[in-house]
């Protein structure tokens, strides 16, 4: 589509567009030379260890394993 220079395409069950993206940042330093007011620290759990230590039985009352039995399909 660029090479033709054409922003739409339309067919006779589809249309096809193309839209320009956002610019993406890029940084000429390491994010922690930054000034802190472009920083974040982002905390999220370690789902591994939590697993480890519920399937090891330690008590632990901030977590615990679902009773959704949750399946996913393969084809090949």
């Amino acid at each position: 589509m660029q090479r033709v220079n054409k922003r739409k395409i339309e067919g006779i069950s589809c249309k096809l567009s193309m839209r320009k993206k956002q610019p993406r940042v890029c940084l000429n330093v390491e994010p922690e030379e930054l000034p802190i007011e472009f920083q974040r620290v982002k905390v999220e759990p370690n789902l591994t260890e939590i697993k480890k230590a519920l399937k090891s039985k330690k008590q632990i009352d901030w977590a615990f394993f679902s009773d959704n039995q949750e399946y996913s399909l393969m084809i090949k």
